[in-house]
């Protein structure tokens, strides 16, 4: 007889916006989220029987009750974590959550060097990620990432040592200009600047024969 090894399902692509107001300065942030559920559903497949399914409207739903409860300012880790505890917590059927969060580039307009109380502006394309896992054993796993962060330097780089051979045109260089869009993740320290850090870092490099 066959077996369902293992049933998730979910809901993407919510969008959310969340302000939170301490005095007449509002703090404003929106993110996409993606939820998906691992859950011993076997029963959905063998004989119709939907009893404990959570629901893609659930999820949905939920999505945006967790954020409302969110009563202080906090990283998409942080909100990512309460959302999949929430979902294992309650839901006995599932046995764990996955959690992913795309913070949209909004930053706070400056009037005349001071930062506007309630207005934001769109900057850029970087996109602050998350992925979190959580599941009934209480194991935690938490993902930061970056997407879309564009870098460039006009001198320091250049490219040179490769392979030549027959069909090699490129000449060699020891300046060049050097511009591409980063997409990474890391695990060890989940910093909302860790894009400005990594740009950074980048301007400062020294001048590399093959590498920024």
């Amino acid at each position: 007889m066959a077996q369902l090894a293992l049933h998730q399902h979910g809901k993407s692509r919510v969008r959310l916006g969340r302000v939170w107001r301490e005095g007449n300065v509002h703090h404003f942030v929106e993110w996409q989220v993606h939820t998906m559920l691992e859950s011993d559903m076997e029963l959905a497949f063998t004989d119709g029987d939907n009893t404990g399914m959570t629901a893609t409207d659930t999820q949905k739903n939920t999505v945006y009750v967790i954020a409302k409860r969110m009563q202080k300012r906090c990283t998409i880790e942080q909100y990512a974590t309460a959302l999949a505890q929430h979902f294992v917590h309650t839901y006995p059927r599932v046995s764990k959550a996955k959690v992913w969060v795309e913070q949209a580039p909004w930053k706070r307009v400056q009037i005349g060097g001071i930062a506007h109380e309630h207005g934001y502006c769109m900057s850029g394309e970087e996109t602050r990620t998350t992925f979190v896992t959580y599941d009934k054993a209480g194991k935690l796993d938490v993902e930061c990432g970056v997407r879309g962060l564009k870098v460039l330097k006009t001198t320091q780089s250049g490219y040179e040592g490769y392979l030549r051979d027959q069909y090699t045109l490129l000449p060699e260089t020891r300046d060049r200009v050097m511009a591409t869009s980063v997409t990474a993740t890391w695990k060890d320290g989940c910093l909302p600047q860790m894009g400005a850090i990594m740009a950074s870092t980048q301007a400062k490099h020294p001048y590399s024969r093959a590498l920024p």
